[in-house]
């Protein structure tokens, strides 16, 4: 099956529940703060893009693969998930380890986050979980490279189970697609052999650094010649499409043939910004939602930046989200900055 009769996108890897605690004032070490509210959301690549491409009404079908635990965050993962017509038939329940969680302690005063991570069932995740023989989809996205322990240990060829996954995938005619997470891990040994098989890959001007093993100064980090550089880098160890590198101020996607497009943010109000915990995997959305209907990089990173835009009416990550047309319109409503 070859990806023109393919449909859908198949979404595996980091699957996890925000439990939110809004606190008056973050504390210092053994004092006490007060939590004002608690609420809880969805987290990982597949979980919000997936969401995300859900209430954007794309019409083609979502599927869920991952590991979870056999506890109430499972529940709720699978119980959004099916609200929102994603298919959980991919999900395996494991009672050996927790469901993944983050606790999410976001400051009143300041309005500064800060995590406290527990993995959990992500770490054991493995090439095995998934029979891509069985799936349809069009698109198979996996992420995140740095925080799936048993997918990223790699063996003494530097293969590891994320290569192996991009491999098959690709042989089996999936259109293949991943995202980094900012975590201080070695990006360019976990990724160097899944490149070759990626034909998109996602990353922030930050994440871009730590995937070339290197750092610039803060000034020049989204400055075009700067990113250009550090992408052609990344571009000479694989890719097969686009790496896309989307920042504060828009994007640009660097293809493989040597192509550049750019893309400014939409002119967005202030006063209409919640939040930003969600506006990487919401631009991602839309750049799937793209290639899936066949769109050119520019039309992709045009809706790309007008969901971004969109979920940015929420604080958390996909609440804020609507059908994709009406995202697009937002360009006609407020324009777009320059980059």
């Amino acid at each position: 099956m070859n990806s023109g009769e393919r449909v859908g996108v198949l979404g595996m890897g980091t699957w996890l529940v925000d439990h939110i605690k809004i606190v008056d004032k973050y504390p210092e070490e053994d004092t006490l703060c007060t939590i004002l509210e608690t609420k809880t959301a969805g987290g990982g690549c597949p979980y919000n893009v997936l969401k995300d491409l859900a209430k954007m009404n794309a019409p083609f079908p979502l599927y869920a693969c991952g590991l979870l635990g056999d506890d109430s965050d499972a529940e709720s993962i699978l119980c959004d998930c099916k609200n929102h017509g994603i298919d959980t038939s991919g999900f395996i329940k494991d009672p050996s380890y927790p469901t993944s969680f983050t606790d999410v302690m976001t400051a009143f005063d300041t309005g500064r986050r800060t995590f406290f991570h527990h993995r959990g069932s992500n770490d054991n995740l493995q090439a095995r979980h998934v029979d891509l023989s069985k799936s349809g989809a069009k698109i198979f996205l996996e992420g995140y490279f740095g925080l799936l322990a048993k997918l990223d240990s790699c063996g003494e060829n530097g293969e590891n189970g994320h290569s192996a996954l991009f491999r098959e995938a690709s042989e089996r005619g999936f259109i293949t697609c991943s995202d980094l997470v900012s975590a201080n891990v070695d990006f360019k040994a976990i990724t160097a052999k899944s490149l070759p098989h990626l034909d998109y890959l996602s990353v922030n001007e930050l994440e871009l650094q730590m995937l070339e093993g290197t750092s610039v100064p803060p000034g020049q980090a989204t400055e075009f010649e700067t990113l250009k550089k550090l992408a052609d880098g990344v571009l000479s160890r694989g890719i097969r499409k686009f790496l896309i590198v989307h920042f504060k101020d828009g994007a640009y996607a660097f293809g493989s043939d040597g192509s550049v497009f750019k893309q400014g943010a939409i002119n967005f109000p202030r006063e209409f910004i919640k939040g930003t915990t969600g506006a990487g995997d919401a631009f991602y959305a839309g750049i799937i939602c793209g290639v899936h209907f066949g769109w050119n990089m520019g039309e992709c990173l045009k809706l790309g930046v007008c969901a971004a835009a969109q979920s940015l009416t929420s604080a958390s990550a996909s609440d804020g989200m609507l059908p994709w047309k009406e995202c697009l319109s937002l360009a006609d409503k407020y324009g777009f900055g320059n980059i």
